[in-house]
């Protein structure tokens, strides 16, 4: 197995939205969005569809020119192989927002 370290800076926006009881977030950086009934399933959301979006990068074989695009850079962990199924640790900043109308305006 391979796991990226990926040096980058990434930054969801989280808000609360009372209405529907939902927490829901946005990563401008990288065009996601997620959402979660609690924080907890919120934080859990996040962290896939990330690794969602660099495993299909990285299958594709964009990984590297997304990678320069955004001005990042990944390693590889200590003790892995370059071949088989790949895994990636980004770590991403997130900014708690008033409303979820913040979000929309970001």
């Amino acid at each position: 197995m391979i796991q990226y370290r990926i040096d980058a800076n990434i930054n969801w926006l989280v808000a609360h939205d009372p209405q529907d009881d939902l927490w829901i977030a946005v990563c401008p950086s990288l065009n996601l969005n997620a959402d979660g009934m609690t924080r907890e399933e919120l934080d859990s959301c996040m962290a896939e569809v990330v690794h969602l979006l660099f495993a299909d990068l990285h299958e594709s074989g964009e990984f590297d020119e997304f990678l320069q695009d955004h001005g990042w850079t990944a390693s590889l962990g200590t003790g892995e192989s370059s071949s088989g199924r790949a895994t990636f640790s980004v770590p991403f900043q997130i900014t708690e927002k008033d409303s979820v109308e913040e979000l929309v305006h970001a």
